[in-house]
């Protein structure tokens, strides 16, 4: 069974406000995270601060916003807030599937495939990553046991 496993389909049931533009940024990452892209989307909205990058930077997410000049403090440190808690979530939510992860880092084993990569996922995408080289995102359907 194939589930569309695009960000955009990711995000678009929890933001129906999910822009092309966006999409296109969310483009660089896994779609698990996608509602976490959502969610900083919709606080850089609220706060006047386009977001500027969505990237994966040592297994964590980082949304980039530009300030806007004329937003006040309270916003902009709502904003500053809502990033670091979507950053700090990231590094529990599997970047593959958006279910529960940890980060893997450069150096560590997982089989018999050395970490090369620093990313955060749950067991099924480490192994599909790591060890069968699969890059890209798609939807790992769980075997019974697992």
């Amino acid at each position: 069974m194939t589930t569309d496993c695009s960000p955009r389909a990711q995000a678009t049931e929890s933001s129906p406000d999910w822009s092309d533009e966006l999409a296109a940024m969310a483009g660089n990452v896994g779609p698990g995270w996608a509602p976490l892209v959502a969610r900083a989307w919709r606080a850089a909205r609220a706060a006047g601060s386009p977001v500027s990058e969505v990237v994966e930077r040592w297994g964590a997410l980082h949304v980039h916003c530009v300030p806007a000049e004329a937003v006040g403090s309270d916003a902009l440190w709502t904003l500053y807030w809502t990033l670091v808690g979507v950053e700090r979530e990231s590094l529990h939510v599997c970047e593959g599937c958006g279910g529960l992860g940890r980060p893997y880092y450069a150096g560590e084993t997982v089989g018999p495939a050395t970490v090369d990569e620093t990313k955060t996922l749950c067991p099924v995408h480490a192994w599909a990553f790591y060890v069968d080289r699969e890059r890209a995102w798609r939807q790992v359907e769980r075997a019974s046991g697992m």
